[in-house]
């Protein structure tokens, strides 16, 4: 899948960078992981999680870092950033023509969690799906868990329907804007531009893409997800990413809103329900009956 643009010669170039580019990364991650399986044999390490604090016992002695807390200062940091970036990335994206400046939303029915738990949003989303149209869950659809940045209910809800579905796929949005700042923060080390610079060319913005689209390996979006989350979890960027993210909000809206529309036909053609779930200014532009705004 290549997404088209209005210059294709764009594609000429970056497609070259894309492989280096990707190798690198691959042998960053190889070496990190190397690192990491020789620190495991050779030192006592364990974890243990309580009340939201990680113990790494070491040799030097233990450490204990408090997850809960730094989640959460993260989130409340660049969540008034973030919303402020997907709006202005929805005129980014129409002025480069690759959305449209409006579009017409279906209904949304509000999910209230402080009312009903996340188990009973999930099976009254599941119900209103089956309702609405009898095949659908058994033929493919697609379900939209909006809410607002930075907020993780929609995340939890959107678990709690899979288990709810009998072939279903959780499709987060988010994910794959960090996927795109992940790959590219690398490029931004070597070559010693910012993020800014990067992001508002068009040729890396579809290098990043495309870097993302090679990841899949034939695997569906919702596993290329859970890897790439996998994969970020395990890098010393997470900070870096979570930082840069407003801009790739910002300038890679289209981009991203784009490479999820074109995998999804498919996907829904199999018998796949997709859950996909995110920001609203970005699932305004996936087309539905079945939409949810969670909070």
């Amino acid at each position: 899948m290549r997404l088209s643009y209005a210059r294709p010669w764009v594609w000429r170039q970056p497609h070259r960078h894309c492989r280096s580019i990707a190798a690198c990364i691959t042998q960053r991650v190889q070496l990190r992981t190397s690192m990491m399986k020789r620190v495991c044999m050779s030192v006592a390490l364990s974890i243990a999680i309580a009340s939201g604090l990680a113990f790494v016992f070491q040799p030097c002695g233990a450490r204990a870092i408090n997850l809960r807390r730094a989640v959460v200062a993260t989130e409340d940091v660049s969540s008034t950033e973030a919303m402020a970036a997907l709006q202005r990335g929805v005129q980014v994206a129409a002025d480069k023509g690759l959305l449209p400046a409006a579009v017409e939303v279906e209904p949304i029915h509000s999910i209230d969690l402080a009312v009903i738990g996340v188990d009973a949003a999930a099976a009254e989303i599941a119900a209103a799906v089956s309702a609405g149209d009898s095949a659908s869950v058994a033929d493919g659809t697609i379900i939209v868990l909006q809410g607002p940045p930075g907020d993780d209910s929609s995340v939890a809800v959107s678990k709690a329907l899979q288990q709810k579905l009998a072939h279903s796929e959780i499709w987060p949005v988010r994910t794959f804007f960090k996927a795109m700042t992940f790959l590219l923060l690398t490029l931004a080390e070597q070559t010693g531009s910012s993020m800014k610079e990067l992001l508002q060319r068009p040729e890396m913005l579809a290098a990043g893409i495309e870097m993302i689209d090679e990841m899949r390996e034939g695997k569906s979006l919702g596993a290329l997800a859970s890897q790439a989350e996998g994969m970020m979890a395990m890098s010393s960027d997470v900070p870096k990413v979570a930082e840069q993210l407003p801009l790739a909000f910002e300038f890679g809206q289209g981009e991203v809103i784009n490479f999820v529309q074109a995998s999804l036909p498919k996907a829904v053609g199999d018998g796949t329900t997709i859950v996909v779930e995110g920001p609203e200014e970005v699932l305004r532009h996936i087309r539905t009956p079945h939409r949810f705004q969670v909070s």
